[in-house]
């Protein structure tokens, strides 16, 4: 599967559970500091350094959250598009499978709505929406770190599987009185249908990395769908 095969190296162990840095990764690094350097962008590599560390506890929630409900996790990859943890089974319950789907992005809101708290207490007050380029001119990485957190909620909520929201909008289903299989298939073509958009946007606007997030959609979600037997191999 698409960023969890090749090699990897493990970076560390938290509460037991390795975490594991692919090699492509170094790709994302090597691009961060060139551009930093380029453009004398201080703030660029603590704001990367930051959102790797983000995206490792938001992977975290996910696993601490099956802990609870016996599901174990045999470890955390961080790749160029966002970090994965990769759990051995998951709970047959529907509202258990929901909330370790919302564990993820509620670390991220907790991080942010606590940043967004110290900036209100300590620092002038940010107005919603963010503006990134008033941001950055102000160097202002408190304010990047609150959009990072932001963003992070967002893009993960999307209902597109097997991202978070995907797994979400499968929970509800089930919860909802949909068939497993169903509930699974719905989610996979929710998942392509916003694929085949994000493709189509990026050819528009020239963000090929959203290309990169669309086949990873894509190959999981064909993955998924082989695992459980809903499509011939």
């Amino acid at each position: 599967m698409l960023f969890t095969s090749g090699p990897k190296f493990q970076l560390a162990k938290i509460a037991g559970i390795p975490i594991k840095i692919h090699w492509s990764f170094s790709l994302l690094v090597i691009l961060i500091c060139t551009v930093g350097h380029l453009y004398s962008a201080s703030w660029l590599p603590a704001s990367a350094l930051s959102l790797f560390v983000f995206v490792i506890l938001h992977e975290l929630g996910h696993a601490l959250a099956a802990r609870k409900y016996h599901a174990h996790t045999s470890d955390i990859i961080i790749s160029p598009i966002g970090g994965l943890a990769r759990l051995v089974s998951l709970p047959k319950e529907p509202m258990s499978q929901l909330w370790i789907a919302s564990a993820g992005p509620l670390v991220n809101l907790t991080i942010m709505l606590t940043l967004y708290l110290i900036q209100i207490l300590f620092y002038s007050k940010i107005d919603f929406p963010f503006d990134l380029g008033d941001l950055i001119h102000q160097n202002d990485l408190l304010g990047i770190l609150i959009l990072i957190n932001a963003a992070l909620v967002l893009f993960n909520l999307v209902p597109a599987y097997p991202m978070d929201g995907g797994r979400i909008l499968k929970s509800l289903l089930r919860i909802g009185g949909v068939t497993e299989d169903k509930a699974t298939m719905v989610a996979v073509g929710v998942g392509f249908a916003i694929s085949i958009l994000l493709i189509i946007i990026a050819l528009i606007k020239d963000q090929y990395m959203l290309i990169m997030i669309a086949v990873f959609i894509m190959i999981t979600g064909y993955q998924e769908l082989k695992r459980v037997g809903l499509i011939e191999t």
